[in-house]
């Protein structure tokens, strides 16, 4: 965190102010790609814009509404969660992209959007979503129990957890040992020790989250047991079957649908 400076920019039509990493300049120009024909999109939503541009990731949050942005106002920004998010994977030697600046726009009539800047993924890392696909359910189950837990379980054992952990948010570099994450603003320090709930919860997000992108919903109790014991195995946590089960919920039920749809469609 000393790395990063507080800065407030003035420009026409309202005020920039947040964090931004020592020596990277023209930062609000950069942001305002995120609308430049030549970007990348990756996410378009009323709530969240995300695109690549310039070798960087920018994550624009949209905050629509008055309420929202009223609600918004009395909580520490989401860039600024994803930067601690950040610093703490960085502090236990855990990949994640370099935070590059955390940015608030702000204007009259309770304007308000948030900004991220990452740099982009490197060439050879690869989101966990794009090689977990139906037919690769053994395999990608093994890479998975093998570099995903270990930092995981390192990050519980300090007191984060990711908030939002789907394999979608993993990525992996070729050669690396362990596996990467991303989409941090969901990160959250519990000072008391990740509770076995939370534990749990983050457990029953991973393998439903396997089980979405490989369809592969026959095998979940497997799965779950292969987990708890895995998991168990790197901590001193005690995580039970019934308890990741138990969190699944409502997670297994859409998975369940998405699979039933599919066989319909075939």
């Amino acid at each position: 965190m000393d790395f990063y400076c507080k800065q407030r920019i003035c420009v026409p039509g309202g005020v920039w102010h947040g964090k931004v990493l020592e020596g990277v300049s023209g930062i609000v120009d950069l942001c305002q790609k995120i609308d430049s024909p030549g970007a990348v999109v990756c996410k378009d939503r009323p709530k969240i814009t995300a695109v690549c541009t310039d070798g960087c990731f920018i994550k624009r949050y949209n905050l629509p509404g008055f309420l929202t942005r009223l609600r918004r106002r009395f909580k520490r920004p989401r860039p600024l969660l994803a930067l601690d998010g950040a610093a703490a994977l960085e502090n236990l030697g855990i990949a994640t992209p370099q935070v590059l600046a955390a940015l608030i726009e702000s204007g009259s009539w309770f304007f308000r959007r948030e900004y991220l800047v990452t740099r982009e993924l490197a060439a050879d890392d690869q989101l966990f979503s794009r090689i977990c696909t139906p037919g690769t359910a053994e395999t990608s189950w093994d890479v998975l129990l093998d570099k995903v837990l270990p930092p995981l379980c390192r990050m519980h054992d300090a007191g984060w957890c990711h908030g939002d952990l789907s394999l979608r948010n993993i990525f992996l570099t070729a050669g690396a040992a362990e596996a990467g994450f991303i989409d941090l603003d969901g990160m959250r320090h519990h000072r008391g020790g990740l509770t076995i709930r939370h534990r749990a919860a983050e457990v029953a997000r991973l393998v439903s989250s396997f089980m979405h992108y490989t369809r592969n919903v026959s095998a979940g109790a497997t799965l779950v047991d292969d987990a708890v014991r895995r998991y168990n195995a790197l901590t001193a946590a005690e995580l039970t079957p019934e308890t990741v089960t138990g969190a699944m919920g409502n997670m297994l039920r859409r998975v369940e649908k998405l699979v039933d749809k599919q066989a319909e469609q075939n």
